[in-house]
């Protein structure tokens, strides 16, 4: 089994650090307001790793654009992309990327939809350092 993207999940949380919070929400992958673009933390993930994964127009519903995420012109979801960006199991992509309404092992608060940028990338941090200690921790 191939270990996760630490480096690769470091640099996003490094990046989240600089996003001012109003450019940022934690319950939409990516989408256009009046002040500009905000995104999540998979939503970012095209202008950290713009060779890798890319940020696509898709739809517009109740007056908001909608985008897709995309690897190799693949529409993916918030957790594919985590799973293939970082090599993180399906449940260890949804847990990092989405507010889950539990404490996690490696955080100590409840990271909610209304999450900070430097929120999510402290739990990005204190998720790759717990990892190092639980390698096989939900692998599936």
């Amino acid at each position: 089994m191939k270990e996760i993207r630490s480096g690769r999940l470091l640099r996003l949380a490094a990046y989240l650090d600089k996003i001012p919070p109003r450019k940022f929400d934690f319950s939409s992958v990516w989408r256009p307001t009046e002040c500009g673009s905000v995104g999540c933390a998979i939503g970012y993930t095209p202008k950290v790793f713009p060779n890798l994964i890319k940020r696509k127009r898709c739809d517009t519903y109740q007056n908001r654009i909608y985008y897709h995420i995309c690897i190799d012109n693949e529409v993916i979801d918030f957790v594919t992309a985590g799973m293939k960006l970082f090599n993180l199991s399906s449940s260890e992509s949804e847990c990092l990327f989405s507010s889950f309404q539990t404490v996690m092992p490696w955080n100590t608060k409840i990271v909610t939809e209304d999450a900070t940028p430097k929120e999510v990338a402290e739990s990005i941090r204190n998720f790759v350092k717990w990892r190092r200690n639980n390698p096989e921790w939900m692998r599936y």
